[in-house]
């Protein structure tokens, strides 16, 4: 049997580590960076402001505010 591998934007293991730290699915590009670092500064993030909503254009980090919203969407496309 031929079994095509299907690559979704975000992976089930992405998508369940996210929802771990409590990110919220609910709200655009982020700049190239490997996506451990991004996750790293999302839960350095939660453990400073106890949330992981982080507004678009966050003036501390607005490249974690792209990426946030950059998960958001890939997640609804698999959705």
């Amino acid at each position: 049997s031929n079994y095509t591998t299907i690559h979704l934007p975000l992976s089930q293991e992405r998508i369940d580590k996210l929802e771990q730290i409590g990110f919220v699915w609910a709200t655009r590009d982020p700049r190239h960076v490997p996506w451990e670092v991004r996750y790293q500064e999302l839960v350095e993030y939660k453990k400073e402001n106890g949330d992981c909503r982080v507004p678009i254009g966050f003036d501390e980090n607005v490249s974690l505010a792209n990426w946030v919203s950059t998960q958001r969407q890939e997640w609804r496309q698999i959705r």
